[in-house]
């Protein structure tokens, strides 16, 4: 992860106020006991198998968790589907997995949406890829740095996460999401010290990440991507927060897929799983989760004309803050979530009595624009 000191202090304590619940919703059918990629389009929920099954994707529904549709994928193979995800236009399916290390022949395809509403048969386009700095494909199961459960979509592009089985952090790759052969680039890395099984941009904020994961322990977390980070593609830029699910779930849940289908609103599936942890016979159905969270909140921007806003950073006795819009509430957190009393008079907020340290800001303006910046006090 890169970042000066107060950066990766933010990453590892935001967790501390993140406010996340989990909820269960339903048990899901046997006939998706491998749940692999999530993901929501017309009000139903899409998932698929990773492995051991024809090349289907199963739509279920939201509130029952019932078999309504399969669609069969004609000119497509089931190797290890991992995860699933879609731009305004078209469906993709991650064939990413890649336990052994060796696989050269990862690809993903491309399904029209209005094929899929229409049709339960449909062909796909076909992208198929190999990593840049991967030259050596010896078999290694469960001991390479290039398998991959994590797709999602990111501006004209695909995102591919690694799930790294040797030094436990992800690597991020970029992939065009036209048909063809290409080279996966790599852009980013983040040590999450964990496995990486899904990924999903934020349904109200195209530039916040979640992704799910679990420990070797199969302990659930989250990771969340800010979307305050210096341009370009290096996505981990400005750190990463990391959320244990263990009270919430315990070990022994493999979590598999992920999607942001509201704001605050996340869904989580969970493989059926039957083993030994820790000397105890575990044995988990496959469920989906539901998550509510409030990065997407707190690390939000909304705004339906051009925000122009200035804000003085580092700060040492005041805030000042300078905008076309009118500011309607200021608040102010302590790293860990409690809100900080203040006294603001038109652009300025006196900070001069609190501790050194960091601080969210969030600022309110008119028609429910809203922004939110970490704050260095010195």
């Amino acid at each position: 992860m890169k970042g000066i000191a107060h950066l990766a202090i933010l990453s590892f304590s935001l967790s501390c106020f993140s406010q996340v619940t989990v909820s269960e919703k339903f048990v899901m059918d046997n006939d998706v006991r491998e749940t692999s990629g999530l993901m929501v389009f017309n009000n139903k929920i899409i998932t698929h198998n990773d492995s051991g099954d024809d090349p289907k994707l199963y739509e279920l529904n939201a509130g029952t968790g019932a078999i309504e549709r399969v669609i069969t994928i004609s000119n497509a193979s089931h190797i290890d589907w991992e995860d699933i995800t879609m731009d305004d236009d078209y469906i993709y399916i991650g064939d990413i997995g890649n336990n052994n290390g060796n696989r050269t022949n990862l690809k993903i395809y491309k399904i029209d949406k209005d094929d899929f509403t229409n049709s339960e048969t449909v062909s796909a386009e076909i992208i198929n890829f190999s990593y840049e700095d991967q030259t050596d494909f010896t078999s290694l199961p469960n001991a390479n740095n290039f398998d991959a459960e994590a797709l999602t979509i990111f501006d004209d592009s695909l995102l591919i996460f690694t799930k790294n089985w040797q030094d436990f952090q992800t690597k991020v790759y970029q992939i065009p999401k036209n048909s063809g052969t290409h080279f996966a680039k790599r852009i980013s890395s983040g040590n999450v010290q964990g496995l990486i099984t899904g990924a999903s941009i934020s349904s109200e904020n195209p530039n916040l990440f979640f992704l799910s994961g679990y420990t070797t322990s199969l302990v659930p977390f989250l990771i969340i991507i800010p979307d305050n980070r210096a341009p370009g593609p290096d996505i981990f830029n400005n750190g990463f927060t990391k959320v244990s699910l263990e009270n919430e779930l315990e070990e022994g849940n493999q979590v598999e897929g992920i999607f942001s289908y509201a704001l605050n609103k996340l869904y989580i599936s969970r493989e059926k799983f039957e083993g030994n942890l820790n000397g105890n016979t575990i044995e988990r159905d496959p469920k989906l989760y539901e998550i509510t969270e409030q990065f997407s909140s707190l690390l939000h921007t909304t705004s339906a004309q051009k925000l122009e806003i200035k804000i003085n950073n580092p700060v040492r006795n005041e805030i000042r803050i300078h905008s076309n819009l009118t500011i309607e509430k200021v608040e102010l957190f302590s790293i860990l979530g409690k809100q900080v009393s203040l006294e603001f008079d038109r652009n300025k907020i006196m900070v001069n009595h609190l501790k050194k340290g960091l601080y969210i800001l969030s600022v309110h303006f008119e028609n429910d624009h809203r922004l939110t910046r970490k704050i260095i006090i010195h």
